[in-house]
């Protein structure tokens, strides 16, 4: 069996062969490239998604199981899964025994729409802890965050219960009134709300008293 002795390299193939080497060189570059900003973006996907989940849980709290004179249970279930949506609610006392509810929805999705949750919930309990009713305290929040300009729109529904004359008076901004269940119930309540927050108009005009 003879030695096998390479063959000469054709001048003009060097070239090519140059060529090809930087070509094979620059693709792996910009493969490592393309696979490192791929793990840094599921990384911040990863941690956008993060945040939000913990947004929309601060705007979600969990809830004592009794509140003053009261047995509460809360049911929490989006429609599109976690960290989806502006949706908002909170319960707490009031001075006299009085327990406090809030519940509402913003338009849209993301971290714009848990933003203006967030800022509607505190605000919204701010105003009821301050001794405002229901109806006045969403008229106010229809004059201060109701004018952000940014398309996005609010439902939301404040009911306070006084336990001295067992009464609930709420008062809804565009969200369904509330199901009255038991064997004092009345008719199920169909009277319209006022307009939502964001809509351009005048909100809060009206409050309901249901024996509770």
């Amino acid at each position: 069996i003879g030695n096998l002795v390479p063959l000469p390299v054709p001048d003009w193939s060097k070239p090519v062969i140059l060529g090809l080497l930087a070509v094979c060189l620059l693709l792996a570059v910009r493969g490592l490239v393309t696979s490192r900003r791929a793990r840094r973006l599921e990384s911040q996907s990863h941690q956008l998604t993060a945040d939000l989940e913990a947004m929309q849980s601060a705007l979600v709290p969990a809830i004592p199981s009794r509140l003053s004179s009261l047995d509460v249970s809360v049911a929490y279930r989006p429609a599109d899964g976690p960290a989806a949506g502006g949706d908002f609610y909170d319960a707490f006392t009031l001075d006299g025994g009085r327990v406090a509810f809030i519940l509402g929805d913003v338009s849209g999705h993301g971290r714009h729409a848990l933003a203006r949750a967030a800022h509607m919930r505190y605000t919204l309990r701010a105003y009821v802890e301050t001794g405002l009713d229901p109806r006045a305290s969403l008229k106010l929040a229809g004059r201060v965050l109701g004018v952000e300009g940014d398309g996005l729109f609010t439902t939301v529904v404040i009911a306070v219960y006084d336990p001295d004359v067992s009464t609930l008076t709420f008062a809804s901004a565009g969200h369904p009134p509330p199901i009255l269940v038991g064997p004092g119930a009345r008719e199920p309540l169909t009277a319209s709300a006022s307009p939502a927050l964001g809509w351009g108009t005048a909100t809060g005009r009206r409050q309901t008293i249901v024996p509770l």
